[in-house]
């Protein structure tokens, strides 16, 4: 899956992707630090990553909260 940062606060290590395709408010995937496969990427609002998406075992109003896992900058330039 694609996706673009919306948030990541480095002090607590976690953040949210909003999917492509979907509006913000809607589908807005959970990431940990532990999730990122390059420990040298520090996400910034806005940068395109590619990520799994994989189900908690959290709920938030009884939805389930999905959680991004594998998650990659896209290399926009080939490098």
């Amino acid at each position: 899956m694609e996706g673009t940062i919306l948030f990541y606060k480095r002090k607590n290590r976690y953040g949210f992707i909003k999917e492509d395709n979907k509006s913000e408010g809607e589908n807005e995937i959970f990431f940990h630090s532990s999730g990122i496969v390059d420990k040298n990427f520090s996400p910034k609002k806005g940068e395109r990553v590619t990520y799994d998406a994989v189900e908690s075992n959290k709920k938030i109003k009884n939805k389930t909260v999905m959680n991004a896992v594998n998650v990659k900058i896209v290399d926009l330039y080939g490098c």
